[in-house]
């Protein structure tokens, strides 16, 4: 058993020797390497040690870490559309027209002289409905003159065929006709009282017409009366006088006189 054992040491010490003797006498072949390159490559920094940056160069840089990049804002093309159309311009709105009111100015009136008896207020009624109207009376009473146009049936008659003929003319239609007694036993047969001669004249014409002779009597009077004074604002002549129309309707002997205001 010993000796295989040292036979297995003998050889190894042998080997040992050997391989000794051999890299003493021939030197260690180097391994081909291939060296860096001597740049870096395109696209690539180059890595630097810690050791080779500055202090000034190293805290640049670890500000630049901790502040956010700025991103630039991107651009999107807008998609083309139709072309614009033309905007009419704004028409302004019409300017606000203040109405004028005219002015009113006094227009005065005087009629002439009334019968006592008409009283101012038969004048004030007919003048109610004017605006802005004053009526004054004169404090004298003046005299005046008027006339009335009485139509009558011809002729005086009894009173029984006056009566007859004023029964007969009903029947035909014929009104406002009645008896008027007269000096004496005489009876007249009256077709009525008109203050316009154009008036009577009508009467006459309607009741001749018929077959019957008709008359026309005049008769005058003389009267205490009063003159009226109208003062009447408006803004024309024109409108004053249109506001005594119905005035004139209702006095048609009486039309006021335009004359210049007191």
């Amino acid at each position: 058993m010993r000796r295989p054992i040292l036979m297995i040491a003998l050889l190894l010490l042998l080997a040992n020797a050997g391989s000794l003797y051999w890299f003493t006498q021939h030197p260690a072949a180097t391994i081909g390497t291939t060296e860096a390159p001597a740049s870096t490559p395109k696209g690539i920094a180059r890595l630097k040690l810690i050791s080779e940056v500055s202090p000034d160069q190293l805290i640049a840089a670890t500000t630049a870490l901790d502040t956010p990049p700025k991103t630039e804002p991107v651009v999107v093309a807008a998609k083309p559309s139709e072309p614009p159309t033309a905007i009419e311009p704004a028409v302004p709105p019409p300017p606000i027209r203040v109405p004028v009111i005219p002015t009113k100015k006094p227009y005065c009136f005087v009629t002439p002289p009334f019968n006592a008896n008409a009283g101012d207020d038969a004048v004030l009624r007919i003048l109610a409905h004017i605006p802005d109207v004053e009526v004054n009376s004169d404090t004298r009473k003046q005299a005046f003159k008027s006339t009335t146009y009485w139509v009558r049936i011809r002729g005086f008659r009894p009173l029984k065929e006056a009566v007859a003929l004023v029964n007969e003319l009903r029947e035909k239609g014929i009104k406002d006709v009645a008896t008027t007694p007269m000096k004496g036993s005489n009876t007249v047969v009256s077709l009525g009282l008109y203050r316009l001669k154009e008036s009577a004249t009508d009467r006459v014409s309607e009741i001749t017409g018929m077959g019957y002779e008709t008359e026309i009597i005049e008769l005058k009077k003389t009267h205490l009366g009063l003159r009226y004074r109208i003062n009447i604002l408006a803004t024309s002549e024109a409108e004053a006088r249109g506001y005594l129309r119905e005035y004139r309707n209702a006095f048609p002997k009486h039309p006021p006189q335009l004359q210049d205001c007191p």
